[in-house]
């Protein structure tokens, strides 16, 4: 299956929309990333407070083990440093659920930023390339066969302008109802160059028209 078109104006066309397409996701996730790392940053409070509050609770414990050996208060004090220190987990554990708060909006908005512009482009873009790589490989296959050529020749009557229609040679279209193969061949080749497959180049040598 070829990816792009025969006909060199319809090939560039293809090749700029791809590239196109490429540089749009590429931008996009980009900046997707550049949110994720600018809300990260909201939390650096969360990071500070989880490691205060963990310094707290270490120095508390520390005082309370030390407050320990004192005669008589030691050990009431040593349970209230103790007791403190669980104030050093609760800042812990609130800078910690700060953090996961933050880095569960950072991907939320990074996905949301890149996703839905690439998607509104591959929504258009992708059905329409897809669309005509089926028709293109199919013009080939039939260009290859008499009925073929006869299927692509009403689908040229059928859908080509009418400017692209008085191209054709007076009394072609008579010519082809009578069955004249080299008046099939001329529709033919009229619908695989719309298709930007080469016309009679795509055709066997002994279906080509000859002058």
């Amino acid at each position: 299956m070829k990816l792009y078109a025969d006909a060199p104006s319809r090939r560039l066309r293809q090749a700029l929309g791809d590239a196109f397409v490429l540089a749009w996701t590429v931008l996009w996730v980009r900046l997707g990333v550049e949110t994720h790392q600018q809300v990260e940053r909201l939390g650096t409070p969360g990071r500070q407070l989880e490691q205060a509050g963990g310094e707290l609770s270490q120095r508390l414990t520390a005082a309370g083990d030390r407050a320990g050996g004192l005669p008589i208060v030691g050990d009431r004090l040593r349970d209230a440093l103790s007791g403190a220190g669980s104030a050093g987990s609760f800042l812990t554990d609130a800078g910690r659920s700060q953090q996961n708060a933050v880095g569960g909006l950072a991907r939320l908005l990074a996905v949301l930023v890149a996703l839905l512009p690439i998607a509104v482009v591959l929504a258009r873009w992708l059905p329409r390339r897809l669309g005509w790589l089926r028709e293109a490989s199919s013009a080939r296959q039939l260009a290859l066969t008499p009925d073929g050529l006869e299927i692509l020749a009403v689908r040229a009557l059928t859908l080509r302008p009418l400017g692209e229609l008085a191209t054709l040679s007076p009394g072609a279209v008579r010519a082809w109802r009578g069955g004249d193969p080299a008046a099939t061949r001329a529709l033919a080749a009229l619908e695989l160059r719309a298709l930007g497959v080469v016309g009679e180049a795509a055709l066997p040598e002994g279906q080509r028209q000859h002058p």
